[in-house]
């Protein structure tokens, strides 16, 4: 759900900016026809990292409308028609952990997935970053999001190969498939 002048819009009031291959707009769809059909969309996901390296997952809410109780990064979600990739992804952890930061983009991800209940996610994803302190409070809405932990990519990405029931599909890609182009690598 998104909070836009103080009215709560539902997933099924919710527009997405439709894109080509190379990130043109082409239109709006109603987000969850998009997902339905698998019409290629604009998205975006969030990673926060701490000090030490460990970024902040989450563990979405059991009430969600797809992969409910799964571990995924730090946020993500979809740009309204009026907003850009980065002031969305402010907007959503504001609405999700009741934090927001500067976010430095970190690189772009075109995929295609099939979820549960016949959902399907084809989405180009701005994929953005920023370093926080790891004792920054936050302010869960549980609508959105039922926990949260720090964890080191390294630690995550193994545990998605065991343990892969326990995070959502494009968390899983990211870990799997796309590690070193999305996550930042503490040097030691």
């Amino acid at each position: 759900m998104i909070k836009k002048d103080s009215k709560i819009l539902k997933d099924d009031e919710i527009k997405v900016i439709l894109v080509d291959r190379t990130d043109q707009p082409l239109g709006t769809e109603d987000k969850l026809s998009a997902h339905e059909h698998g019409h290629l969309h604009r998205a975006f996901s969030v990673i926060l990292y701490n000090s030490g390296g460990e970024m902040l997952i989450q563990r979405r809410a059991l009430s969600k409308y797809h992969s409910p109780g799964l571990w995924a990064n730090t946020c993500c979600g979809h740009p309204l028609p009026h907003e850009s990739a980065k002031e969305a992804a402010q907007r959503r952890l504001r609405e999700e952990i009741g934090f927001t930061c500067d976010l430095n983009f970190r690189t772009y991800i075109l995929y295609f997935l099939r979820l549960e209940h016949q959902m399907i996610e084809h989405e180009y994803v701005h994929v953005f970053e920023a370093e926080v302190s790891s004792d920054t409070l936050f302010k869960l809405n549980p609508d959105e999001v039922n926990a949260v932990k720090w964890m080191l990519p390294h630690q995550a990405q193994k545990e998605a190969k065991q343990k892969p029931q326990l995070y959502t599909r494009w968390f899983r890609l990211y870990l799997l498939k796309y590690f070193a182009k999305v996550f930042k690598q503490k040097l030691t």
